[in-house]
């Protein structure tokens, strides 16, 4: 009954648009003023910002990792660990993870689908399977709390909705490009054992066969 109780008490506060989180996203700090409300970091947001055009000019996201890591930008994880007015902190941040951190490809795209950069609060994304487990489970994007026009905008909603419609179709080529027949489908056969080849695609795009047995 407590859990439910809780559970009412932060879905109230979602739908008024109040932040909950331990922590606002890249590119924002809370308000001192009232925690539940973001306003922006302007060092950070001029990176998200850098990301969106990037991305928008035609790199694409391993092109845009290497760059940020090339004008030694800092990763928002060493970013809000390097500050220390944003009382953020993590334990399995090294010191040489801290100086030479590396971008990840996962990074540049969650900051490039993170609605929040509208203006909008996005929350209830994940939830716990019961309050006597502690694993969590990925919320259907209709199950969303999204309420807009909660802080100012980082990136505008015509250039975000752009770059959705742009990573729409690239996930779309790419599947259709896994889908075409393969030209030696059925025709390879394992040379020790005599069973068919397998196809598999690498991270880069590249195919090769491999024998399952």
């Amino acid at each position: 009954d407590l859990s439910e109780s809780v559970k009412s008490v932060y879905k109230s506060k979602m739908k008024q648009g109040q932040f909950l989180g331990a922590f606002a996203p890249y590119g924002y700090i809370k308000d001192p003023e009232d925690r539940h409300k973001l306003i922006i970091d302007n060092e950070a947001a001029k990176v998200v910002k850098k990301i969106y055009q990037l991305y928008m000019e035609g790199l694409g996201v391993q092109k845009i990792r290497n760059r940020l890591y090339e004008e030694g930008i800092p990763t928002p994880t060493i970013y809000k660990t390097n500050h220390q007015s944003l009382n953020y902190s993590n334990p399995q941040i090294s010191n040489l993870n801290r100086q030479y951190g590396f971008w990840a490809s996962g990074t540049i795209k969650k900051i490039l689908t993170n609605e929040t950069y509208t203006g909008s609060v996005v929350q209830g994304r994940e939830r716990k399977v019961s309050y006597k487990s502690k694993k969590i489970a990925q919320v259907p994007k209709s199950e969303w709390y999204v309420v807009p026009n909660c802080h100012e905008p980082i990136i505008t909603k015509e250039d975000f909705e752009f770059v959705q419609k742009i990573m729409h179709e690239k996930r779309r080529e790419k599947k259709h490009k896994y889908m075409e027949p393969f030209l030696y489908s059925g025709k390879v056969f394992c040379k020790n054992c005599g069973s068919k080849m397998t196809r598999a695609v690498g991270r880069k795009g590249q195919s090769y066969l491999y024998c399952q047995v």
